[in-house]
């Protein structure tokens, strides 16, 4: 008679979960104030149970740490992470931030010169012909994008429509939202 057991295999692969607020309806995408809960630490393979040499269960091993890297704006707490202060939450891999919201409570023209941001930009108007915004996060533009160039490096969401020409051009990194596209570069 020869007895066997089976070892526990503790959790793999874990991921960051986002918790976003639903109310009030956010200025931008992925919007979170501060204090709020904005994500979790998860197991995507939550491990499994072993098997001593008599047959009984040995639990799934607890995982101690999983090296995550916190950007500004973030508070860890156990496997929950909170805002510090409101922003745009952005999570990529294990990395999770806080970035700013610009807001530009006008059309976009070339006179202003370019227009860049680090996190995330809500535009209160147009976009206009020879204008050129640009930002890290998503941008959120209230009326059209007319003859100007736009480069998101997140979602871009425009509430009237996008008309390029074949001069200039329009680049998302995540999910384009318009009402119309006529006539336009978009990649």
């Amino acid at each position: 008679f020869r007895s066997e057991g089976k070892p526990p295999i503790p959790p793999k692969n874990p991921v960051i979960v986002k918790n976003l607020p639903t109310e009030p309806p956010p200025p931008v995408p992925d919007f979170v104030p501060a204090g709020h809960e904005v994500a979790k630490l998860i197991f995507k393979d939550h491990g499994r149970e072993g098997l001593d040499i008599f047959g009984k269960p040995i639990p799934v091993p607890t995982v101690r740490s999983v090296k995550v890297e916190l950007g500004d704006g973030i508070e860890q707490k156990g496997n929950k992470f909170y805002s510090t202060r409101e922003g745009v939450l952005a999570v990529d891999g294990l990395s999770i931030t806080i970035m700013d919201i610009e807001v530009i409570d006008e059309d976009v023209t070339p006179a202003r010169g370019e227009v860049f941001s680090l996190g995330s930009m809500v535009i209160k108007g147009n976009v206009e012909t020879g204008a050129f915004v640009r930002a890290q996060g998503s941008i959120e533009i209230e009326g059209n994008i007319r003859g100007g160039t736009v480069v998101a490096g997140g979602n871009l969401t425009v509430q009237g429509g996008i008309l390029t020409g074949q001069n200039k051009f329009v680049r998302c990194n995540g999910q384009l939202s318009a009402e119309f596209i006529e006539n336009s570069v978009v990649y």
